[in-house]
């Protein structure tokens, strides 16, 4: 489903990868670790085409990223960033702004399905009748990876996506996400909760110095 050959990554005169290689199988659910400036979420933003490599090829679902097909690939993909603000003041706009997307506006979940999806990931009825800055960050974070699921695209991109949350809402995150068999998952992670449970572990700091 996403296939790395021999791509080389380099920011002015820094080299964050050199022919790097990897393939992620349809379903599988993978994470990429490391320490902090290793080069994660920079594989995940050559991904979505917000980086593009000095050299090598990068292919989603058997499409080239690059500027012909980019535009097709993103619509398969739900990304969830590390870093994000959006200038929403209630939780219902919050869980549906990704569907307010001209791409995705046919994608807009059943009330009921958002509700249960929700309840799934440990959150409280009614919540989407507060406004955001009544629920915690952990809380957002979760309604959030609620609505990328209910995307339901092939391929789902989280940054960090257990940086708010405690053990339990993980868990609860990591069950759901299974329960999806045919979505093809890759994140980056510190969270050890979260990558010891994935199909795989996709080590940077070892593989750059191999």
């Amino acid at each position: 489903m996403i296939v790395f050959d021999a791509v080389s990554v380099s920011y002015g005169r820094e080299t964050v990868f050199k022919d790097f290689s990897m393939h992620i199988a349809k379903g599988e659910k993978a994470v990429l670790a490391g320490p902090s400036g290793a080069g994660k979420s920079t594989l995940l933003h050559a991904i979505m085409g917000f980086v593009k490599p000095a050299s090598g090829n990068i292919s989603v679902n058997g499409h080239t990223v690059d500027a012909e097909h980019i535009r097709e690939i993103r619509k398969q993909i739900a990304w969830l960033p590390q870093d994000i603000s959006f200038n929403v003041k209630n939780n219902k706009q919050l869980a549906y702004l990704p569907f307010t997307y001209t791409a995705n506006q046919q994608l807009i979940p059943a009330e009921s399905e958002m509700n249960s999806t929700l309840q799934a990931l440990l959150l409280p009825p009614g919540i989407l009748k507060k406004n955001t800055n009544e629920i915690s960050g952990g809380q957002k974070q979760r309604i959030l990876l609620a609505s990328m699921l209910l995307l339901k695209k092939p391929v789902l991109l989280l940054d960090e996506p257990t940086s708010a949350l405690d053990a339990e809402s993980v868990k609860a995150l990591l069950a759901l996400i299974f329960t999806h068999t045919e979505l093809t998952v890759l994140s980056t992670s510190h969270d050890r909760l979260w990558v010891e449970n994935m199909d795989r572990i996709i080590n940077l700091k070892k593989i750059q110095h191999t």
